[in-house]
């Protein structure tokens, strides 16, 4: 039995890691973590489209044997031990995804951290933010900043942040409304992604205030922890995609298990 590996490519850190791991064994802000890998299973998750032509390159030079794939909604919520409810991701994008007895009903996608650093970065190549000069290109580079940029949204982007809080809980109400749930999903609102703070919790927690208990804010590596309790518990056909099957299907096959 080949080893499982879980992959989680995040909008900037890549991770990687071993089923039944509690967190990463490996952190990368760079495209290399699975250069030093042979033949594997590969839980792989992806937040778009985008992420099929990578997904395609892992078959094509033979770098995985198999693949499941998952949204990361649906992990978010797994590493909670949850099988229904939203998930507010404030990663490098914001997404709002319903998910119901472990199936993704829709997801909504917002603006988010990489919209606040570029913004950041862009008022400091004017001047409007007293902060040393730095050779930034963009709010990749950014995040080898990490601490200092958090500090700087607080600081400077307050109002900014409401909007996209707004936004959120405006997408949660309208994702809990749309479909027809044995309960509201919004009985469970989980919050995950390095851009959760103080504010972002409280503003969710005064608007949903008759579920402030069951707003809950998500452990650190929660993608790639739900991934390891996915993969030890349940290695579901429905996820599976053979090598066969995606030669002969295409990427079309990455599509057809989203619907």
């Amino acid at each position: 039995m080949e080893p499982i590996y879980i992959y989680d490519n995040g909008t900037i850190y890549k991770k990687l890691g071993y089923a039944s791991d509690l967190a990463p064994t490996k952190t990368s802000l760079e495209n290399d973590l699975l250069d030093t890998i042979d033949k594997i299973h590969l839980l792989y998750t992806t937040k778009n489209i985008n992420s099929y032509n990578e997904l395609s390159t892992f078959y094509e030079e033979n770098i995985v044997s198999s693949l499941f794939f998952m949204k990361t909604g649906v992990l978010d919520l797994f590493s909670y031990n949850k099988l229904t409810g939203i998930v507010v991701d404030f990663g490098g994008k914001t997404t709002i995804s319903a998910v119901e007895d472990g199936i993704l009903l829709n997801e909504i996608h917002l603006h988010g951290t990489e919209y606040l650093d570029q913004c950041l970065i862009d008022s400091i190549k004017k001047n409007e933010i007293n902060y040393p000069s730095l050779e930034i290109t963009n709010s990749f580079y950014a995040h080898k900043l990490k601490d200092d940029f958090i500090e700087l949204r607080e600081i400077y982007q307050q109002n900014l942040i409401k909007e996209i809080v707004n936004e959120s809980i405006s997408a949660a109400k309208l994702l809990n409304s749309s479909f027809e749930c044995k309960t509201s999903l919004l009985n469970s609102l989980f919050l995950s992604g390095n851009g959760v703070n103080h504010l972002i919790y409280k503003m969710f927690c005064d608007e949903f205030n008759t579920l402030r208990n069951k707003v809950q804010f998500i452990k650190n590596y929660h993608t790639f922890l739900g991934g390891s309790i996915f993969c030890t518990v349940n290695q579901s056909k429905g996820l599976f995609i053979s090598r066969e099957e995606f030669f002969e299907c295409g990427e079309n096959v990455f599509l057809k298990r989203l619907i």
